[in-house]
């Protein structure tokens, strides 16, 4: 691929996400929206990230898992809203079970709001330095090896991070079985 198209292909991925941002806790709504409504809403947040999408019987779903508490009166507030924008990014990348194990981490170890702000900065950082990469990368000769190229950057960091649960995992079930540390 010419340096002239892979330079717009990075320009539109760049401006589809540039000013991405999400609604801190305390931004989000706090007035009691039912399950379409909480859909629709966590949706119009995350439409500039492409394929990450919520819908009603998910949210349902999550509810009947216990990973999202149960709705007061069949609305959702914010904390369920902060829990369910995490949800809907995260299940791009692991699975419900290990969503499951870093809520629970989460909750042991700072409150919702810090944890879901904190996760709402850091995606945004993450964001930011992917674009700064892509606008700094060698030059590519085709789009068959930009795609590789970002294809095995994401594999690379999804088997870190199933690495990282695999430790979590053991030491929570040390700790549950009192076993002393490897």
């Amino acid at each position: 691929m010419d340096s002239k198209i892979n330079e717009s292909m990075t320009k539109r991925i760049m401006g589809s996400i540039a000013g991405f941002r999400l609604p801190r806790f305390n931004e989000i709504t706090n007035v009691g929206l039912y399950l379409e409504q909480t859909a629709k809403f966590i949706n119009g947040y995350l439409s500039p990230l492409g394929g990450t999408e919520i819908t009603g019987s998910m949210v349902s779903n999550y509810v009947k898992q216990k990973l999202v508490p149960n709705p007061v009166k069949k609305q959702y507030y914010t904390e369920h809203i902060a829990v369910l924008m995490f949800i809907a990014i995260a299940k791009t990348v692991t699975s419900l079970d290990d969503i499951r194990l870093m809520l629970s981490l989460q909750s042991e170890s700072c409150p919702l709001d810090k944890a879901y702000d904190h996760f709402c900065d850091s995606l945004e950082a993450g964001l930011r330095r992917t674009n700064q990469a892509a606008e700094g990368a060698a030059p590519v000769s085709s789009e068959a090896e930009a795609l590789m190229r970002i294809m095995i950057e994401a594999i690379v960091h999804k088997i870190y991070l199933d690495q990282c649960l695999t430790i979590f995992r053991s030491v929570r079930d040390r700790e549950e079985q009192q076993l002393p540390p490897e």
